[in-house]
Order: structure tokens, then C-alpha cells, then sequence
């Protein structure tokens, strides 16, 4: 994804550096950023470290990245017993330096407003799957 500060970003599921990762270039794709290093290759600023990550990225008006992604694309059966839809909102640095998980917009938090500790933020689960929740 080209972002309005001529930086790249990649976001993509990694095996290697664990859950979903983001690279960063500053230079048209020639050099790539991201912390950690695995075979000599970066594998990036690490997003969401507990899925793998298929996803989406979608450049905002304000410049922000609104990442889509999900869990494990259902590998194994009892994947999709666990299989969640997410999003987030990342700032990426002009410099190609590093990401920022901010506030999804119109959301409690970017709003300076919090649920309360213990207050539920909806109900889930598949009857289809047995799962009631």
C-alpha cells in the first residue's frame, strides 16, 4: 500500500516472525523496515502476534491504515470454532520507522471514553458451531 508520505507498507501473516506483521520502505520498495531479522530477511513490526493474519489494508482519509484481517483463514477444522473477523487502526511513521496501533475512528477511545472495567462490549459465539456465549 503507497500511504500519502511515499512510504510503503506491507501487512501480511508470518509464520517466521509470529502472527500478523507490517514492513515499511522508505524508498520505493528498494529496502524494506522492520525489527527482528530471521534467515537475513526482516520480518517486520509485528501488528497482532496471536493470529496469523490474512488481511486487508485500507488507507483512510486521515492517512491512517484500517487493517481487516482474520484469524487463520481455517486451516483445520477446529479453526473455525475460532475463527474472528478483526480490525485495527496503525499510524505509520513518515520516516518508514515504526507503526502506532491507535483508535478505531468513532470509537469509545479515540473519543477519550472508556466501556468500564468488567461492562461487556457485546455477545458472541456460533449456535451453528455449539459455541453460545
Amino acid at each position: 500500500m503507497a500511504l500519502p508520505s511515499g512510504v510503503l507498507a506491507l501487512f501480511a501473516g508470518s509464520y517466521h516472525g509470529g502472527g500478523l506483521r507490517g514492513l515499511l520502505s522508505p524508498d520505493g520498495g528498494r529496502t524494506w523496515h522492520g525489527p527482528g531479522r530471521r534467515d537475513g530477511n526482516p520480518y517486520g513490526y509485528s501488528v497482532d502476534p496471536e493470529v496469523y493474519g490474512y488481511c486487508h489494508p485500507i488507507l483512510l482519509d486521515d492517512g491512517t491504515v484500517y487493517l481487516v484481517y482474520l484469524h487463520t483463514g481455517g486451516h483445520r477444522p477446529e479453526d473455525a470454532r475460532s475463527e474472528s473477523l478483526f480490525g485495527l487502526r496503525i499510524g505509520v511513521h513518515d520516516d518508514a520507522e515504526g507503526i502506532d496501533i491507535l483508535p478505531a475512528p468513532g470509537s469509545p477511545a479515540e473519543r477519550g471514553e472508556s466501556a468500564g472495567e468488567g461492562e461487556p462490549v457485546g455477545s458472541g459465539g456460533d449456535p451453528e458451531l455449539g459455541d453460545r456465549m
